[in-house]
């Protein structure tokens, strides 16, 4: 496969996998004709990749119903996995941001609030849970894999993530350094900005390890038992993202109500707006999260109920 060849090839991933499966073929006879001889341009792959998303967001894509039952639950399990890794960065963000906001909380008024936060750290863990089982139950099927082709379809997305990951230790070190000796006191604008490299790298890694173990995962020989172990998993990780989304929704609606003065960092008082940038931010990621598990969640119950028992 020549170079042009792998790059009309990622192109066509941006299309969903049902779309291709059909007309796949088409659009790569058409890429050739256009470009000749030519690489294709910025351009070019920017309308290529705009159209795959458009036919992302298609209803007939969002709910995969071209596709057989088993490949359904797959493709909804690992779009519930990119849901996962957006409630993991959004939750992050949260707990980043309330590191210190029972202190700052009235007794009498601190009940609810602790309740919902609860209910975030239980998801959490039981969502955790679910995406580590799911990774175990592929063990042997990408074992399989590894012995008949190789490690050459993994490599790629395992390297990326590997230098993402260790470009992010790396500024991990830099930064708790340099925090241990200025001791807290006086960050400057260049430590701040550190620190919002580290934190995107952070994400970027998260996200490079998701988008590796999708690109991995669809090309494993999953026993149907395994598929149906994973639609499982994937189930209870959709649920966890609900919960810790909604959870952490009442939680900031129920301080600012009657704390607000504690999303600021402040002591209690009669002012505070109850608004916080960095809150706000994770509720969104957290919400658009819960929307992806759940298409996912909505993909792997189309399934008829007949489905063929596990071989």
């Amino acid at each position: 496969m020549t170079r042009r060849d792998r790059q009309l090839a990622r192109l066509l991933r941006w299309y969903p996998p049902a779309w291709r499966a059909r007309y796949g073929d088409e659009l790569v006879a058409m890429m050739e004709d256009t470009l000749a001889d030519g690489e294709p341009s910025v351009p070019f792959r920017l309308a290529i990749v705009f159209a795959g998303l458009r036919e992302r967001t298609r209803p007939r894509a969002l709910a995969a119903i071209d596709l057989p039952p088993l490949d359904r639950k797959r493709e909804g399990a690992l779009l519930v996995l990119a849901g996962w890794c957006g409630c993991v960065i959004g939750g992050l963000v949260f707990a980043k941001s309330t590191e210190h906001w029972s202190a700052a909380v009235p007794r009498g008024s601190a009940f609810g609030p602790h309740v919902a936060f609860a209910a975030v750290s239980v998801a959490a863990v039981l969502g955790a849970v679910a995406v580590l089982l799911g990774a175990v139950a592929t063990v042997p099927s990408s074992i399989r894999s590894v012995r008949v082709g190789g490690w050459a379809p993994f490599a790629r997305p395992a390297v990326r993530t590997a230098v993402i990951g260790l470009t992010a230790v790396v500024t991990t070190a830099v930064l708790v350094a340099w925090a241990h000796e200025i001791h807290g006191d006086g960050r400057s604008a260049p430590f701040g900005a550190l620190f919002l490299l580290w934190a995107a790298l952070i994400a970027t890694t998260l996200v490079s390890a998701t988008a590796a173990a999708i690109e991995c995962a669809r090309r494993l020989d999953l026993p149907t038992v395994v598929v149906h172990i994973e639609a499982a998993m994937a189930l209870t990780a959709a649920a966890a993202v609900v919960v810790v989304a909604g959870s952490v929704v009442t939680w900031w609606a129920l301080l600012a109500a009657r704390a607000p003065w504690s999303l600021e960092g402040g002591v209690r008082s009669a002012g505070g707006s109850g608004w916080s940038w960095p809150i706000a931010g994770s509720v969104v990621l957290l919400v658009v999260s819960a929307a992806v598990a759940v298409t996912g969640a909505v993909r792997i119950l189309r399934g008829p109920s007949d489905a063929p028992a596990p071989t």
